[in-house]
């Protein structure tokens, strides 16, 4: 078991979990990814061994999980990865269910931002804690979840105007369209089309330009083979991406995205 830079990763390792994965994968694509490292998903293993567990049980477990030790292992391994970040960091699941074709689990497991140095360990528990919440039972059903693990990716957190960004409209997958939303404090999120063959056009009022966030979507789906919702953050000139995952497209047939919410 290690702990690894994402540079130094594979992305076809299962251990990385879902939503590490597909960020090495974008890394090598090209795009700007944080820089971080991934705890394996072995380390998991390992504290669900230490802690000798009875999957009758998962209220209980969970509970012993955010308390666990960590392993001497592990603690050297990510002294050694924190010298290579600046913090403030961002704790982040990657579980071997996350980010999958049919199963996407947004929001449903955690993450921690503004993490400093001394509450690293803490926040590592708590994300392995996660995989087992009363959510993520629900939304997996228990017998998956007794199957699964969770890595977990710490990065350094990016800070600026944030979003996500659709390479296909959810509600109207058939369009040429890519779909940016952003939200700016104190304000409503704010939505924009953005035609697949003209990717240069900036509504008047879109708080940022938005071709350069719809060319990093662009990548990312032709790196997954399939429509991607895209999370990303701007500082300055350069769009980072934090996370990308397969579309799942639910609406009923014909339901489009609200007209007066999008600006041409």
């Amino acid at each position: 078991m290690r702990v690894l830079a994402l540079e130094d990763c594979d992305s076809r390792d299962p251990n990385l979990g879902g939503k590490a994965a597909g960020l090495v994968r974008l890394r090598e694509g090209g795009l700007d990814v944080p820089k971080g490292f991934v705890i394996s998903a072995g380390f998991y293993r390992e504290a669900l061994a230490a802690i000798g567990r009875n999957p009758e049980k998962l209220d209980d477990l969970q509970r012993r999980l955010a308390t666990a030790p960590l392993a001497p292992e592990l603690i050297v391994q990510i002294e050694s990865q924190l010298a290579r970040l600046v913090p403030p960091l961002i704790v982040r699941s990657s579980a071997t269910c996350e980010d999958q074709p049919d199963k996407p689990a947004p929001g449903i497991f955690l993450s921690i931002a503004g993490v400093e140095p001394n509450g690293l360990h803490d926040a590592i528990r708590a994300v392995w804690a996660s995989l087992l919440s009363e959510t993520a039972r629900f939304y997996f059903g228990e017998a998956a979840l007794k199957g699964a693990a969770m890595a977990v990716l710490v990065q350094e957190l990016q800070q600026g105007l944030h979003g996500t960004l659709y390479t296909r409209d959810p509600s109207d997958p058939q369009a040429a369209t890519l779909l940016i939303e952003t939200e700016r404090a104190g304000c409503d999120p704010a939505f924009s089309l953005v035609r697949r063959d003209d990717l240069a056009f900036t509504p008047a009022w879109f708080p940022i330009a938005p071709e350069p966030i719809a060319r990093a979507g662009l990548v990312a789906e032709t790196l997954f083979g399939v429509p991607v919702d895209v999370e990303w953050v701007a500082t300055g000139s350069r769009v980072w991406v934090v996370q990308a995952r397969p579309i799942v497209f639910r609406n009923a047939p014909g339901e489009k995205f609200p007209d007066d919410a999008l600006a041409f």
